[in-house]
């Protein structure tokens, strides 16, 4: 630590937390923090956090850098995060994963107050070894660009995606493709391509959100 500041006036609200930090951290194993956290991690970290003002916007920046990590049973060779906040909004300036079997990347922002995702423009590619973390059904390869805006728990925007070697509900998928949009309450989907063996199917559609759950 450099150094580290937080004042809260006598009856101010937690929000109002006046903030001046700026930190140096760096963890051989954060396997021992994972524990703490009730998380499973492994592997190196190392990062720095520079902030002042209000909790509720805070000036600054963070940087970290990960190395050989494992979470939630899935490898990561290296993670680069850096990100930046004015008060008002933080801007994600690189937020990248490699791994053996993944590679994703982060860009955009999400402004403070209302909380909403501001062109935030996600990638990822993955195959078999991680994907079996992270999905309820094997599958041999996926792709996803999602580039999305609004509010983070009904966000609008367009999306690709694309999967190979799927199985589900016992029933095997060749190849899949689909692109579309997220829209109010819903999945707009203007082209769906599926192929199992010599069988092709092309559709299109609207699935609409019902609490947790969707249909068509």
């Amino acid at each position: 630590m450099r150094r580290g500041n937080a004042s809260l006036a006598r009856g101010a609200a937690w929000a109002e937390l006046g903030l001046d930090l700026e930190l140096l951290g760096e963890f051989s194993d954060v396997g021992p923090l994972g524990r703490y956290l009730g998380e499973e991690l492994a592997g190196r970290w190392s990062g720095s956090i520079a902030v002042a003002g209000p909790l509720r916007a805070p000036v600054g920046r963070f940087t970290g850098h990960g190395e050989e990590l494992v979470v939630r049973g899935v490898p990561l060779a290296r993670v680069d995060v850096d990100l930046e906040t004015d008060g008002e909004r933080v801007r994600f300036k690189r937020c990248e994963i490699s791994g053996p079997e993944l590679e994703a990347v982060l860009r955009g922002g999400v402004r403070f107050d209302p909380l909403e995702l501001e062109d935030v423009v996600f990638n990822l590619a993955a195959d078999e070894g991680a994907l079996a973390n992270l999905l309820p059904f094997p599958c041999e390869h996926a792709f996803l660009h999602a580039r999305l805006s609004g509010a983070p728990d009904a966000p609008s925007g367009t999306f690709e995606a694309s999967a190979s070697g799927l199985t589900v509900g016992g029933l095997r998928i060749d190849d899949s493709e689909a692109r579309g949009e997220l829209v109010a309450g819903g999945l707009a989907v203007r082209e769906l391509h599926l192929s199992s063996g010599e069988t092709t199917l092309e559709a299109a559609g609207t699935i609409q959100r019902r609490g947790a759950e969707f249909a068509a």
